[in-house]
């Protein structure tokens, strides 16, 4: 059952992209905008964006999967890693779009892919301090895999619905792989401890 839990955490985590709790602001270090230049202003996108998935996914597996002081450990990397994936999609697909002016598809995907590498490679990082036997690096792969799928929560001919397509694949995958992992690298635990000595 916990492996169809990404499921609904991504239509749930695309409807919180489009609540009004104000926007993120853009930063601007070393005079380059991360965010949005918008009228020649450095803009970040809604706030929702940046913290809703994030906070639905991490609270759901954070419950399903840990115990203690690890699930606030696993919450804030789900949100920190979703900001940050965030931050370098809106900054790379913008990067992108100069070399790849008529593949906007291809910027997207790449982009998609560098931010589910962070993102999702984050957040495995931090799984793997509370489960030793976590191969976080398949799951920063996977991540990474699914963020190619960025250019369908992006298509303009979707609209809204493209980005419940995004978040319910890539958190459904995402989610599957972690509890899959998760559950291996407990039995693995458990059997190492159980050996006699």
């Amino acid at each position: 059952m916990i492996l169809l839990l990404g499921l609904p955490c991504g239509l749930l985590s695309a409807a919180t992209a489009f609540l009004p709790i104000g926007d993120f602001p853009g930063l601007r270090p070393f005079r380059y905008c991360i965010g949005l230049v918008l009228e020649g202003r450095c803009q970040g996108l809604p706030a929702g964006f940046y913290l809703g998935p994030g906070l639905v996914f991490g609270l759901a597996y954070a419950l399903a999967l840990e115990r203690g002081w690890a699930r606030a450990g696993f919450l804030a990397a789900s949100v920190l890693g979703n900001t940050l994936a965030v931050m370098i999609a809106v900054n790379a697909v913008e990067f992108l779009d100069r070399y790849l002016p008529d593949a906007g598809w291809l910027s997207q995907a790449l982009s998609g892919l560098i931010a589910g590498a962070v993102g999702g490679g984050l957040l495995a990082r931090i799984a793997a301090i509370a489960r030793p036997g976590l191969r976080w690096g398949r799951l920063l792969a996977i991540g990474a895999g699914l963020g190619l799928l960025l250019p369908i929560g992006l298509a303009d001919g979707l609209g809204a619905v493209g980005l419940y397509i995004f978040y319910a694949l890539w958190q459904g995958g995402y989610g599957a792989a972690l509890a899959w992992s998760s559950s291996r690298a407990t039995r693995s635990t458990v059997s190492r401890q159980a050996r006699p000595l």
